[in-house]
């Protein structure tokens, strides 16, 4: 017998909130000043399993700081280039940076694409999860072009 275990999940509201549907998350679309902390009253056993799955594999962005792990990636114990974060959708792109910024810095980093980034939303809480990615990636890649361009 599986026991089954209910975790509330913290999650991030987006005031014009984003459609459960497939739909892109531009720098228009959300700012951090758009943007509360409540906690959600869906369960991980109430979701579909496709969202479950994400889901449990995204709930990091909401207890990481973007500046703080922007800056550790540059840390001396640090192996290899920083790494920005990519979403990816028809194309990658890479929140907080135009493709100019990200030109400049391409041969001095590498890249991440963090799981549930792409343009599938498998639910109202990935949809969430989503938003709340975008806006940490929009700090972190902002924080590691800035250190890379005072170089």
């Amino acid at each position: 017998m599986h026991k089954v275990i209910k975790l509330p999940l913290s999650v991030i509201f987006i005031f014009g909130f984003l459609s459960a549907c497939q739909q892109s998350v531009t720098e228009n679309q959300i700012t951090k000043n758009q943007v509360t902390k409540e906690i959600s009253t869906t369960e991980i056993s109430e979701m579909n399993p496709e969202e479950a799955k994400i889901v449990s594999k995204m709930g990091w962005v909401l207890v990481s700081d973007p500046l703080i792990e922007a800056q550790r990636s540059f840390a001396p114990k640090s192996e290899g280039k920083p790494e920005l974060i990519a979403f990816s959708n028809m194309a990658l792109n890479f929140p907080g940076l135009t493709e100019e910024q990200y030109e400049t810095i391409k041969d001095l980093t590498s890249y991440r694409i963090p799981a549930g980034t792409g343009d599938i939303i498998y639910g109202e809480e990935h949809g969430r999860l989503h938003a709340a990615m975008y806006i940490y990636a929009k700090e972190y890649n902002k924080a590691i072009f800035n250190a890379l361009a005072a170089k």
